[in-house]
């Protein structure tokens, strides 16, 4: 795997990084390939063309493959938590409609949120379901999306008297379908980044609920965790070829340093970004394999989280500062821009904070 990777994906991130169709052609060559290599969607079920490995057994290869920033989607695996959660709670319509899709890339899966600010109560607003007599559901309210997409998971209340309905459901909606534009529409919140998705009435299958109803939540959840994870391995992976390429900076002497304080602060960085590699690494595992074993991972799918986004910020300035140091230029694209955004998508830092405290508490 880190040989397909380097060999293979590394060359090709310039033009991966421009998108298009340049881009999408790149991409479907180098996952024929990868295929070809029996490398391609390693954690996914053999059923859809994957290797079938158990989490625990693909956490190392995810590492690999995280060593580039286009190696999970190129190699099939960044479609893990959508077809977990698809395969294990949507009907089998749905599955035959959409997961194809998904699998190769073509249609992408957002959450939509129902508040904008996941350690608040939901907003006045928030999504709410009411069943039609033919049996669709019709969504009004609004809710919040972070990224664009072709299918949406929308979390809603469902309005009428059954007490199994309580609590928060789950819908999908494509984000194509003609009832978006006809009586839903997405505007931009150029406030806070958010994207608004502004219900009126859309008409959405019976069979697009997405597991039981009042057990949204629950979905949703699972599928954060499993995500979390996946990129705190992508994130070690990316942190790892961040502190791989400064390495053979400082060996090869390709860069002169302006002093010895340089020359020992640039010992200093390498050290601190290997020791914060090191630590984070066991914490993620830890979480990998109370997942695999059907556990609580509240706690622990926080902590890696925190420790990943926060190791993640500390090798991307310590490779920037060797950088600087030995006079190597402009940084290298393939540098790690920051913590945050490069490794872990979904609930704030904070959220977890609260999490972790909590349970400690």
């Amino acid at each position: 795997m880190s040989e397909f990777v380097r060999a293979q994906v590394v060359p090709h991130e310039e033009r991966l990084n421009g998108g298009g169709s340049s881009a999408r052609a790149a991409s479907d060559h180098l996952a024929a390939e990868a295929k070809a290599a029996g490398l391609w969607g390693l954690p996914l079920p053999a059923e859809l063309g994957g290797g079938g490995l158990l989490f625990t057994e693909y956490a190392h290869l995810a590492e690999a493959e995280g060593a580039s920033e286009h190696g999970p989607a190129t190699l099939g695996s960044v479609t893990l938590p959508d077809v977990t959660t698809l395969g294990e709670h949507a009907a089998p319509a749905v599955l035959d409609h959409y997961l194809d899709g998904i699998i190769d890339g073509r249609l992408r899966v957002c959450d939509a949120h129902d508040r904008r600010n996941v350690t608040n109560d939901p907003e006045p607003h928030a999504p709410r379901a009411v069943r039609a007599s033919d049996g669709s559901w019709e969504l009004y309210g609004r809710a919040w999306l972070a990224t664009d997409a072709d299918l949406i998971l929308v979390p809603a209340g469902i309005d009428g008297p059954q007490p199994d309905h309580q609590g928060t459901s789950l819908f999908l909606l494509p984000a194509a379908a003609p009832a978006i534009g006809a009586a839903g529409r997405l505007r931009e919140a150029t406030a806070d980044r958010w994207r608004t998705l502004i219900l009126d009435g859309v008409t959405v299958p019976a069979d697009h609920l997405i597991g039981r109803p009042g057990k949204g939540r629950r979905v949703l959840t699972q599928r954060s965790r499993l995500a979390t994870l996946l990129h705190c391995l992508h994130g070690l992976g990316r942190a790892e070829q961040a502190l791989m390429r400064m390495c053979e900076r400082v060996r090869s002497g390709s860069g002169k340093t302006r002093g010895r304080l340089d020359l020992f602060q640039v010992h200093g960085q390498v050290f601190d970004m290997f020791l914060a590699i090191r630590t984070t690494r066991p914490v993620v595992f830890e979480a990998v394999a109370r997942m695999e074993a059907g556990l609580d991972t509240r706690l622990e799918t926080g902590l890696a989280k925190v420790a990943t986004a926060r190791m993640l910020q500390q090798v991307t300035r310590g490779a920037a500062q060797i950088h600087s140091a030995l006079d190597c230029g402009a940084p290298p694209s393939q540098m790690p821009a920051t913590g945050r955004p490069a490794c872990l998508p979904g609930a704030p830092e904070e959220s977890h904070l609260a999490t972790v405290s909590q349970l400690l508490g």
